[in-house]
C-alpha cells in the first residue's frame, strides 16, 4: 500500500488523529533530513516521528507500507512514548499545523514560521558529527524555501545565512550571482526529484565560481568533500564522485582527480562521459580528457602529414559542411583532397608516388540503393569490401569514420554488423567522434587504430546584422513566448512523428509555447499531423531551407529541439551550439556527453520528461535563458576539428 501525508490521520468518533502507520520499524534515506530537517523532540515530544512524517508528506513525499510481519515490537510501559503523560498536547499541536493535509486545504492563515536562527543551529551539531550532505541540504533549503515553509528573516535572516555558507562552504561573500542557477535549477521536491540533485548542483554551481573562497577555508573543503562521498553512497550516483575529482582539480590535486575519474570511468564508462558534462562543463577540452586519461589516441597529435597527404573520400556530401570543415586543415597546409560520389569513382583513384595515400571512408549505405533490399544489400556489401581490399592493394591506408551504430536506412542490421566488423579489420585507423562510442556499439572494440576525431564547431555562428528581434517579430512572437525550433529534413529515423503530439498537447495547454519546423518532410506521418496544426503557433517551412535562413530562425528560437529514433552523432546538435541556442535533446547515444542539464539545455527519455522540461523552460527568467545560450556558446568554443 502506498501512501501521502493525508494517509498518516484517522477519523475518530473525538475527530482527527494521529494514524502514524511508519511507526517502529520505518526505513528511509538518511537524504530524507538534508531536505526536512530532523525529528523535533523538542516541540513534539514523543510524537516527534509523526510530525516529521507529515513534514515529508507535505513536500509531496509517499510512502510505502509492507503488509506482513517485519519483526517483533516489544510493549514496554516504561518506555518513552508511554511514559510521556502530554502525548495528547503534542498530538494536538501537531493536528492543527498539518490538519489541512487530510483535508486537502492550504495551511491554516497566520502559521508562523519558526525563526531562522533557530533553524540554523543545528549546523555545529550536523558538523561535528560529520553529517556533511544533510548541512548543505538544510543551509539550501532556507535559502531557497522551496520545500520547507521557513523563510528567512529579511536583511538579518539574509546575513546570517551569508555568513554561514561562507564559513561551512566557502560562499562567496556577494552569493547574487547564484540566483539565476537555483532558478534554472529550483530545489524540487519529492515529487519530482530528490533534494540531492539540488544539492549536486549546488555545489557544482560554487565550484566553478572564481572566487570561491574554499581554497583558503580549510573547512569548508573538508564538508565538501564529506557532503560528495555522502550523495554518492545515498544516491549511487557517480556525478558526486566526478565532482570530488573537479574539487580537487580546483585545489591543484591532479594525482586525486586522475585517480577518481579513472576509477568512475571503469565502473560505468557511459555513466562516467554524461557526468563529466554535468561537472567540468568543458572547461577541460575532450581532447585533454582523453590524453589525460590515456582512453585512446587523439587525431593530430601524431608527426603531421602536412602537404604529403593524398586523400580521397566517399561519400562525398559536401553540400554537409562537415566534410569541407574537416579536411579545412589539410588544405590549408598544401595537401590534396578529392571527394568521391559513386564506387565506380573511388574504383578507378590510384595512389602518387611519394604521397601519404589516403582513403577516408565515412558513411557506408552510399554503397547500396535508396530502397535496397535485403539480398541485395548482401552483394552490395561484398562489392565494397572487395574494392576496399583492392585499394588497399594498390597502396591506400583505409581510414574510416564511425557516424552511426547501423545506417538509418539499415535493411539487414545482422548483416551490416558483419560488414562493419569486416571493415574494422580492414581499418588502419578508426576515427570515433567521442570515447564512449566503444561502450555504445557492439561490434567495436578497444583498439591501438582508434582515434578520438570530435565534432569540430560549424564555425558559423548567427550572421552579422540578423537581430533575434527583428527574426521575432516577422515570426509574430511576443517577448514572453518561448520558441521551440526543430529544423533539417524530417525523416523517419528522427522519430518526430512520436514526439510531435505530445508538443501539440503542450501548444494547447501552454499559450506562450510556439514550435517551428524548418525542413523538407520526408515522414508521411509528419505531414498529416502538421496539415491538421499548422497556424500561429505551430510555424512549418516544409522545403530545402537556405542556412542563413536557418541561423536566422536559429537567433529567434530559444531552445532547439532534436528528437531520434537512435543516433551515436547529432550534427543538429553542434549547430544548435554554434549559434549559441540551448537544446532540448533525446538521452540517446553520445548526447549526454555534451549536454549538461540545466546549464546548456535538457536531456529526456519519455514524454513526462519532456513535459516537465517544457514547464521548466516556460519558467526560466530572460536572464536564466540568456545564461544558457551562453554556454551554449561556450560549449561550442570548446570543441576543435582535428583529422588526420
Amino acid at each position: 500500500m502506498a501512501y501521502g501525508g493525508d494517509g498518516l490521520f484517522k477519523e475518530t468518533k473525538d475527530g482527527l488523529a494521529s494514524r502514524n502507520l511508519p511507526h517502529c520499524m520505518p526505513v528511509w534515506r538518511r537524504g530524507l533530513h538534508a531536505a526536512h530537517g530532523w525529528f523535533n523532540e523538542r516541540a513534539y515530544g514523543p510524537s516527534a516521528d509523526w510530525e516529521f512524517w507529515l513534514r515529508v508528506g507535505r513536500s509531496g513525499g509517499r510512502f510505502r507500507h509492507l503488509a506482513r510481519p517485519l519483526g517483533l515490537y516489544l510493549k514496554d510501559e516504561g518506555s518513552y512514548w508511554r511514559r510521556e503523560n502530554a502525548t495528547a498536547t503534542f498530538d494536538r499541536r501537531i493536528l492543527t499545523e498539518y490538519g489541512h493535509l487530510y483535508r486537502q486545504q492550504p495551511p491554516p492563515a497566520g502559521t508562523a514560521a519558526r525563526p531562522l536562527g533557530l533553524e540554523l543551529a543545528v549546523m555545529p551539531e550536523l558538523a561535528r558529527c560529520g553529517a556533511w550532505l544533510e548541512m548543505v541540504g538544510l543551509w539550501l533549503v532556507q535559502n531557497r524555501g522551496q520545500i520547507s515553509n521557513l523563510s528567512p528573516g529579511g536583511d538579518t535572516g539574509r546575513q546570517l545565512l551569508q555568513q554561514y555558507g561562507r564559513h561551512y562552504f566557502g560562499v562567496p561573500e556577494q552569493p547574487a550571482h547564484f540566483g539565476d542557477r537555483f532558478q534554472i535549477c529550483p530545489l524540487p521536491t519529492l515529487q519530482s526529484a530528490p533534494l540531492s540533485s539540488a544539492i549536486l548542483r549546488f555545489i557544482i554551481d560554487l565550484l566553478h565560481q572564481p572566487d570561491w573562497e574554499g581554497p583558503q577555508n580549510g573547512l569548508a573543503i573538508n564538508v565538501l568533500q564529506g557532503a560528495l562521498v555522502d550523495g554518492n553512497v545515498c544516491s549511487r550516483d557517480w556525478s558526486w564522485l566526478v565532482a570530488l575529482a573537479f574539487l580537487c582539480r580546483r585545489l591543484g590535486d591532479e594525482v586525486g582527480e586522475n585517480a577518481l575519474l579513472q576509477m568512475v570511468k571503469q565502473q560505468n564508462p557511459v555513466a562516467f562521459w554524461s557526468a563529466l558534462a554535468d561537472v567540468y562543463r568543458f572547461t577541460v577540452p575532450l581532447p585533454g580528457m582523453v590524453r589525460k586519461l590515456g582512453h585512446m589516441q587523439v587525431a593530430g597529435d601524431e608527426a603531421a602529414h602536412g602537404g604529403k597527404i593524398n586523400l580521397w573520400y566517399f561519400p562525398d556530401y559536401t553540400r554537409n559542411a562537415y566534410q569541407k570543415l574537416l579536411y579545412r586543415g589539410i588544405v590549408q597546409s598544401g595537401g590534396m583532397v578529392q571527394g568521391v560520389k559513386k564506387l565506380t569513382e573511388l574504383a578507378a583513384i590510384w595512389p602518387k608516388v611519394g604521397r601519404d595515400n589516403i582513403l577516408h571512408i565515412h558513411w557506408l549505405d552510399a554503397a547500396w540503393e535508396k530502397n535496397a533490399r535485403q539480398a541485395e544489400f548482401a552483394g552490395a556489401a561484398e562489392s565494397l569490401l572487395g574494392l576496399i581490399k583492392k585499394l588497399k592493394a594498390r597502396g591506400f591506408k583505409l581510414y574510416w569514420t564511425v557516424h552511426n551504430e547501423l545506417s538509418h536506412r539499415c535493411v539487414d542490421p545482422v548483416g551490416e554488423r558483419s560488414l562493419r566488423r569486416s571493415f574494422f579489420e580492414l581499418a588502419d585507423r578508426v576515427y570515433l567522434h567521442h570515447p564512449m562510442v566503444v561502450d555504445l556499439v557492439d561490434w567495436l572494440s578497444p583498439d591501438l587504430k582508434l582515434r578520438l576525431a570530435e565534432h569540430g564547431n560549424n564555425g558559423t555562428d548567427v550572421p552579422g546584422g540578423v537581430r533575434r528581434e527583428a527574426v521575432r517579430q516577422e515570426l509574430r512572437l511576443r517577448d514572453e513566448d518561448l520558441l521551440l525550433f526543430h529544423f533539417g529534413q524530417v525523416r523517419p529515423y528522427k522519430d518526430l512523428q512520436l514526439w510531435l503530439p505530445h508538443l501539440l498537447n503542450m501548444l494547447d495547454a501552454e499559450p506562450r509555447l510556439k514550435f517551428m519546423l524548418a525542413g523538407q518532410v520526408s515522414t508521411p506521418e509528419v505531414s498529416e499531423i502538421i496539415a491538421a496544426r499548422v497556424g500561429e503557433r505551430l510555424i512549418v517551412r516544409d522545403e530545402f531551407v537556405p542556412e542563413a535562413d536557418l541561423a536566422a530562425y536559429g537567433a529567434a528560437a530559444d531552445f532547439i529541439f532534436l528528437s531520434y529514433r537512435k543516433i551515436l552523432t547529432s550534427g543538429t546538435l553542434f549547430q544548435a551550439f554554434t549559434w549559441g541556442v540551448p537544446v532540448i535533446a533525446p538521452r540517446l547515444g553520445t548526447i549526454p556527453a555534451y549536454v549538461a542539464d540545466g546549464w546548456n539545455g535538457f536531456t529526456y527519455g519519455n514524454s513526462e520528461e519532456l513535459a516537465q522540461i517544457v514547464r521548466r523552460c516556460l519558467a526560466l527568467s530572460s536572464e536564466g535563458k540568456g545564461s544558457m545560450a551562453a554556454n551554449a556558446r561556450k560549449t561550442a568554443q570548446s570543441l576543435r576539428w582535428r583529422f588526420p
